[in-house]
């Protein structure tokens, strides 16, 4: 994976504000030199945590969409289970998929594209 710290907290930070900025009390970013992971953890006021590895085996493209998974989990998790982002005209919320190469969030009943997972350079 050619990620480094600063670029993946900018992807978190950015998924968060897509999924509605879910009450954070940290986000923490942290290299894993000795295995060239990244892990992210997420805690919550209420002193929960929620994290995700990112493996240096990993594309760019597929660690934005393990990281978007992830982070969709803990903020539905702490939405008590509002779809996050919400799928248009469904009650699920959509799903982190690679489209075309590209991060995307899919509706899991149409397979369709609904946004990408973030917002193109």
């Amino acid at each position: 994976m050619d990620v480094v710290r600063a670029p993946v907290r900018a992807w978190a930070e950015e998924i968060l504000r897509g999924l509605g900025d879910p009450p954070l009390r940290d986000l923490v970013v942290e290299s894993r030199p000795e295995s060239g992971e990244v892990e992210v953890v997420l805690w919550f006021p209420d002193g929960t945590a929620a994290g995700s590895y990112l493996q240096a085996a990993m594309t760019d493209a597929e660690a934005v969409v393990h990281l978007a998974d992830g982070l969709q989990d803990a903020a539905v998790e702490q939405a008590l289970g509002r779809p996050l982002p919400p799928c248009p005209g469904h009650p699920h919320p959509p799903t982190a998929r690679l489209v075309s190469g590209v991060p995307a969030w899919t509706c899991p009943r149409t397979g369709g594209a609904v946004r990408p997972i973030l917002t193109p350079p």
